[in-house]
């Protein structure tokens, strides 16, 4: 689900600590998916719709994914968006930092449970910036 890892840029003094980190930040984002997938019994239909933007058929298992992901790499934090971490990610991603508008009414968002507020979050990233999920 490389459509919504996004990947903290680290610094590195050499080429080859710089693919080396890479590498494990790879890793690292590849068991987050594979545990979030485990953890949660989403389905890879569901993936794919999330990745392709379809938010019509998510289910509780595809919200319980994202919030899993969202946890494990910072996004979220007992609930409550880390708005460092989300700069952290999406600023590679983007090439710039998300605007303070969309941070606002992004990370101001609420659903009704934990999963659907990871949910909610994720769908108004994803709808202002359509090629960043």
């Amino acid at each position: 689900m490389k459509s919504y890892i996004l990947l903290v840029a680290l610094i590195s003094h050499s080429a080859v600590a710089t693919h080396e980190l890479k590498s494990n930040k790879s890793t690292q984002v590849h068991q987050f998916y594979e545990d979030c997938l485990k953890e949660s019994g989403a389905s890879a239909a569901q993936l794919d719709a999330l990745k392709k933007g379809d938010f019509n058929a998510v289910d509780d298992k595809a919200k319980c994914f994202l919030k899993c992901l969202q946890n494990k790499k910072g996004i979220l934090e007992n609930g409550v968006p880390n708005e460092a971490a989300i700069h952290k990610v999406m600023t590679p991603a983007i090439g710039n930092s998300p605007p303070k508008n969309t941070l606002a009414k992004c990370n101001g968002l609420k659903g009704a449970n934990e999963c659907d507020t990871a949910f909610q979050i994720y769908k108004c990233y994803r709808q202002e910036h359509v090629g960043l999920i």
